[in-house]
Order: C-alpha cells, then sequence, then structure tokens
C-alpha cells in the first residue's frame, strides 16, 4: 500500500531489500542477497507448449493496460476483464477505460467487447455500460465482479464516473450503478443502483443464489462530505436479478474494506480489512491512504477521529436465516494478540477450507500508522471452523549458506497484495506476486501443497514483476495472470500493464 506524501497511513516497513527479509509482527529488518526462482523468459510463441510444468509463459497482451479492473471466468471458459485505469492520475475520467475485453484460453487472444457486441447492429453499443440516459459510457476501477447462477455477471459500484456530463467534465467519484454481462450476447445491460456508492468494496455469490456487497469506500480525497458521516462503510447490500437490491438491516459490527470474502459452508465468511473511526465535519476535505494509485477519502483534518482500525474478529452472514444479519464469526490467529490485517491474500478451497497469505498487519493499537508487511500464512478449516498455521512465504527457498560454511533456512518473504489462486480442484494455491516491504513489486510466485501444507520450490520467476494483477483460474491446472502494476520492459517506472502470463503445472 502506498501512502501520500502528506499521510504516514498504511506506509509499508521502510527500509527492507527486496530480497532475503526478515520480519517479526510487521517490523522488517532488510539482508543484503537478493533472490527469485528460476523460470521461463517471455515466449511470444505457442503458450501451452511453452509453458513448462510449474513455470510462467507469455500470454497474449491486453489491447489495453489495466489495474483496478476486475478478471471474471465465465461459464463457457471465456475470461471477462472489466475497466480499470490505463494512467494515472486516478482521478482523470480520461484514463479509466470504458471498455472491456474478452480472453479466448484456446486462441490465446483478447478481444474487446465492444467490438464483438457492435456486430448485433445495436446502437447504442451494448458493448458498453451506458448511463440511464444512454448518453455516456461509464468508467470505472476498483469496482466488484460476481457470476450469478445464471451465468450472468454482476458488476458494482467502482470509482469513475457515470454522470450524463461530456468528457472531461464527468463527475468523478464514488460509484452506485450497477449492471448485468451477459455471456450469450456479449453485451451489457443497466441493473438497479445500489442503495449507497462504494468502491473497493467485496462481493461473492451466496449459497441462496443471492449476491451480497459489503462495505468499501464512498468518498474520494478533496470530495467534500456531509456532516456526521464517514467514508468507510459497515453497511451491506444483497442482489437477485429478480428483486434488485435489498439492504442488509444491521450494519456489521466491523468495517472490512480491503479485507477478505469467501462462501464458508452455507455462511458468508467476511474477515480482515479496516474500518475508520471518525466523523466528518460539515464540508469537511477528506483526505486519505493511496492504494494502488487512488487515493482514498478516509480521514477528515479537524474531525473527530478516533483511528484508523482494522477488524480484529470474522463475521459471519447467514443468508437463509428469518431475518439475516451479521455474527461473530472465526478471528485470525497470525497475530496474537489478534491486531488486524489488511490487504492479505486469500483462496477459496474445493475442500471448503479457506487459505490466507501475507497481508499487512497493524500492530497492538490496531492503527494504519504501525502497518508492516506479514509473510504468515493460515489455513481456516471448514469442519471445525478454526485457523491452523501455514508455511512462511518464501519457505521454498534454498537453503542459504553462513559465513561459517553452515546452512540456514532462507528468511521468510513479507508481501501485501499477493493474489492467490487454487490450482484446478486440487486445493493447491499458487500465490503470485504482491508489494514488497520496500514498495516495490514482487516478480515471483509460490505453490503451496494442501495436503502436506508447505511450499514446494524454489520460487518461481514470473516474465514482469506485478501487483494489483488479477488471477483467473483457466482449464488444464493453469492460472492467466492479468495486468496490474509494474515497471514495463524500458520503463523507469511503475505504471498500468497490459501484459499476461500463464502458469501451468
Amino acid at each position: 500500500m502506498r501512502a501520500p506524501p502528506s499521510l504516514a497511513v498504511f506506509a509499508l516497513a521502510a527500509g527492507c531489500a527486496l530480497g532475503l527479509v526478515a520480519c517479526k509482527s510487521g517490523t522488517s529488518q532488510p539482508k543484503s542477497a537478493v533472490w527469485f526462482g528460476p523460470g521461463s523468459a517471455p515466449n511470444q510463441g505457442n503458450v501451452a507448449a511453452a509453458a513448462g510444468p510449474g513455470q510462467f509463459a507469455a500470454a497474449a497482451a491486453m489491447q489495453e493496460p489495466r489495474v483496478g479492473h476486475t478478471a471474471t471466468v465465465l461459464p463457457d471458459g471465456r475470461v471477462l476483464v472489466v475497466g480499470g485505469r490505463t494512467a494515472d492520475p486516478f482521478n482523470d475520467p480520461n484514463n479509466i477505460t470504458p471498455e472491456s475485453e474478452l480472453y479466448d484460453p484456446v486462441a490465446d487472444t483478447w478481444t474487446q467487447v465492444s467490438q464483438l457486441a457492435a456486430n448485433q447492429g445495436q446502437n447504442p453499443n451494448p458493448g458498453y455500460m451506458w448511463d440511464a440516459t444512454n448518453s455516456v459510457q461509464t468508467r470505472r476501477q476498483e469496482h466488484a465482479a460476481v457470476v450469478l447462477q445464471t451465468g450472468t455477471v454482476l458488476i458494482t459500484g467502482g470509482c469513475g464516473t457515470d454522470a450524463p456530463a461530456p468528457l472531461p467534465g464527468s463527475a468523478f467519484g464514488a460509484l452506485k450503478s450497477a449492471y448485468l454481462f451477459e455471456p450469450a450476447t456479449n453485451g451489457f445491460v443497466k441493473a438497479q443502483d445500489m442503495g449507497e456508492a462504494r468502491y473497493f468494496h467485496l462481493a461473492s455469490l451466496m449459497t441462496n443464489g443471492k449476491a451480497i456487497v459489503v462495505g468499501g469506500v464512498n468518498s474520494i480525497a478533496g470530495n467534500p462530505l456531509p456532516a456526521n458521516q464517514t467514508s468507510v462503510l459497515r453497511t451491506a447490500e444483497t442482489f437477485d436479478p429478480v428483486n434488485g437490491w435489498t439492504p442488509v438491516t444491521a450494519p456489521m459490527n466491523d468495517g472490512h474494506t480491503w479485507g477478505n470474502i469467501h462462501q464458508l459452508g452455507n455462511d458468508t465468511l467476511v474477515s480482515n480489512g479496516v474500518f475508520i473511526d471518525a466523523v466528518a465535519p460539515q464540508g469537511a476535505q477528506v483526505q486519505g491512504a493511496t492504494v494502488r494509485g487512488i487515493q482514498t477519502g478516509m480521514v477528515w483534518p479537524g474531525g473527530s477521529t478516533n483511528g484508523q482500525f482494522a477488524a480484529q474478529n470474522g463475521e459471519i452472514f447467514n443468508p437463509t436465516a428469518a431475518q439475516p444479519q451479521f455474527a461473530p464469526g472465526p478471528t485470525t490467529q497470525r497475530e496474537v494478540p489478534p491486531s488486524g490485517i489488511i490487504l492479505s491474500g486469500s483462496a477459496a478451497l474445493s475442500s471448503g477450507d479457506i487459505f490466507f497469505a501475507g497481508g499487512e498487519n497493524l500492530g497492538p493499537q490496531r492503527n494504519t500508522k504501525d502497518a508492516g508487511a506479514l509473510f504468515t500464512t493460515e489455513i481456516l478449516r471448514l469442519q471445525s471452523r478454526t485457523f491452523d498455521p501455514g508455511p512462511d512465504i518464501g519457505s521454498s527457498q534454498p537453503p542459504v549458506t553462513l559465513p561459517s560454511g553452515q546452512t540456514a533456512p532462507a528468511p521468510p518473504f513479507p508481501v501485501t497484495e499477493v493474489e492467490c489462486e487454487e490450482v484446478g480442484f486440487t486445493s493447491n494455491v499458487l500465490l503470485v506476486g504482491g508489494v514488497a516491504p520496500n514498495g516495490q513489486s514482487v516478480p515471483f510466485a509460490e505453490f503451496w501443497d494442501y495436503v502436506n501444507n508447505f511450499m514446494i520450490g524454489p520460487p518461481i520467476q514470473m516474465a514482469q514483476a506485478r501487483h494489483g494483477h488479477r488471477l483467473a483460474k483457466l482449464s488444464g491446472n493453469r492460472i492467466l495472470v492479468i495486468g496490474g502494476l509494474g515497471v514495463p520492459p524500458g520503463g523507469q517506472q511503475e505504471a498500468p500493464l497490459n501484459s499476461c502470463e500463464i502458469w501451468s503445472r
């Protein structure tokens, strides 16, 4: 997580090298060596032939670079990528693309949805998400996407513009609009707006067939808030295509922005994340922490601010209850006593368990100013609903040789914003990229073995160091890595990427 120049919130521990790092409870101690595992160089040939077991090979690049996008695997196997930012600054609507793209994993090609939908002869082109007046192509980043039981994809909220005004005069901020993508027609249709605007929120499909969105942020740095309102939400809403949106009557007990959401049996588990315990004075100009280049509205100078706190406890939502509401759920055991974790990677497994990795620990006061990257992992067991410790990130490295000539285990590697995905239906997990304690993107991946609960080494070199990317699980135990932020070849600084790569085993 990147802190703006005027604020120290969410700052990663300074002075850590990109390579061997020893960390304890969020404090980092740099080492001199740098390690990267073996891997394949970018390859423009046949992806299936080029990618050896447990290695990366280049895939076709998207039509546009993107960060803050979503990537959703459709029932037919294609991957839908929606929105995102193509350049900085984040609050220029011209830098947020209205285009969506579809990836064909057989042909290894990306095609803009507007190009496919144009063949239908409709006006306006249904390949865009139009505003209610059909005059503006809406633009969004850090939204959420969920595949419904019908196979359609629900797109919710985000940060951008959907106002009926010509660029560059379009209003910019958090969005409450929602859309449905229909794979059969390759087009979007307008859905009912959410009750509240939100971005950086969590979304999931529940076991009763409804979607749920929780938390998020509803303000941008520099935008005024009405009096006595907070900008980090504890509210939730559910959606079904027939009845639209229904607010959950009681708010969550805590805030879970930059947290995790998964199905745990018949329940929905919301865990980790952050809530700002603050109230805005009338017309206050909000400032905030920066995540993936977006400066959120989360701190109010002169307001009643008690602190920025992480959620200590998980929360369970039972969608089939007579009056569904949030109740206390499993609590992470990676920090004792629990201090809260944000920006942790996670993956739901075919076994019903849930794997968590990395993130940022907020210290004993649960305050974001104390944030430090973590190297720990844990597994939440479905049957017992308790956590088991997992191996450290970086533990697949080969042993290091000490000056005495003896060998010792390599130090673990703390990382935040690591992306995790189950490999096939094996309950094994691939951990990909993220942010190192020195703020640089991570250029490696690790493979976690479910049965033996250890990292299989050595670490795997990626073609591109990146964070803020998205993963898509393809057939044949392959995982597609899509876009994100990184230093492109020949570049000098991080920028949104259009490059993609495929891991296969």
